[in-house]
């Protein structure tokens, strides 16, 4: 039995962003791809419930995981028996909260702080998660998402032509806006490609009456890879642009909530409101089709950050080798 294993977000996940995540984690630390998993987004069986239990430390893979009611969210339930098996053990990786939030509940904050690795801080994906985290009393680091990590120190302007990927995000719907966006995309570029991420995005899409200079790819992040082959991304998923800049693809993401506005604040990725006016998605659209993006990047912290988690790792795997992001 491993003494390392993973808390894997993208395992019976109904939205392929949480594989982009824990794929980009994975590449950062190869170390980690052999290792057991556990998943978050349903309670463990017995046999994962074991895992957890004789690991001497659980690598938890991203995602906004966090919130205000930890354990009652459908995104990661607790009971009584995961919580033992947790105690003490989580080296939280990347993580986020999952919506603004102002009031944390005791039991929360109690939970949570009894969760955490006491080796390692909280490596928090935003400024909002890791201010959030130290009100609490939980020592935490903004290292930004693991997925941009990698990502060069600009980013390609947008083409403004050709064909574009476009994403909707179905727990989050506008309609009319989504509508009205894709109608715009649709003027500006000859072809887009609908790409759904999550299980229920086709049938949000059904409610549209799409372009006919529209088409709907397959699932799958093959599917979104081949699709950004020679394209650019306008879309509402944050993690769909994300790894659209990862293969050098220009991308504007739309934010829908807190994660893409607080990561773009921080990080200088190109992100505007959904809900902007159309004159405005039209402004950002040609602006940036004119300028590259600068990333502002917490590189020292995720640097740092690693390098105590290299330690957790050579303790949890001591005959193991280790490879650190650099």
């Amino acid at each position: 039995m491993s003494s390392l294993a993973l808390l894997d977000t993208s395992l019976d996940s109904t939205n392929d962003g949480d594989g982009i995540i824990v794929n980009s984690i994975t590449a950062l630390f190869p170390e980690l791809l052999d290792l057991p998993r556990v998943p978050t987004h349903r309670l463990p069986r017995a046999s994962e419930l074991a895992i957890a239990e004789n690991a001497a430390a659980l690598v938890l893979t991203g995602t906004n995981i966090l919130s205000a009611q930890l354990g009652k969210y459908g995104q990661w339930p607790l009971d009584k028996a995961t919580i033992s098996a947790y105690e003490g053990k989580i080296v939280f990786l990347g993580v986020g909260w999952w919506q603004y939030q102002n009031r944390v509940s005791r039991r929360a904050r109690k939970l949570l702080s009894g969760l955490v690795h006491p080796a390692i801080e909280v490596a928090a994906r935003d400024e909002y998660t890791r201010v959030k985290l130290e009100s609490l009393g939980i020592p935490a680091v903004n290292t930004n998402c693991p997925t941009m990590w990698k990502l060069p120190e600009r980013l390609e302007p947008l083409t403004g032509s050709g064909e574009c990927v476009f994403t909707v995000t179905d727990y989050k719907p506008d309609l009319a806006q989504d509508t009205a966006i894709l109608g715009l995309l649709s003027q500006r570029y000859d072809l887009v490609h609908i790409w759904p991420q999550g299980d229920n995005d086709l049938a949000y899409l059904a409610k549209f009456d799409l372009p006919t200079n529209s088409l709907v790819t397959g699932r799958g992040l093959p599917a979104l890879e081949s699709a950004l082959k020679g394209r650019d991304y306008v879309g509402t998923r944050l993690h769909a642009g994300v790894r659209a800049s990862q293969l050098a693809r220009p991308s504007l993401i739309l934010a829908v909530d807190n994660r893409g506005i607080e990561i773009g604040k921080d990080s200088n990725l190109r992100v505007v409101p959904r809900s902007s006016p159309r004159a405005q998605l039209e402004a950002a659209l040609s602006l940036h089709a004119s300028t590259s993006a600068a990333l502002t990047l917490n590189s020292a912290a995720a640097q740092a950050w690693s390098e105590k988690f290299r330690a957790v790792i050579t303790e949890s795997l001591p005959v193991r080798d280790v490879t650190v992001f650099n």
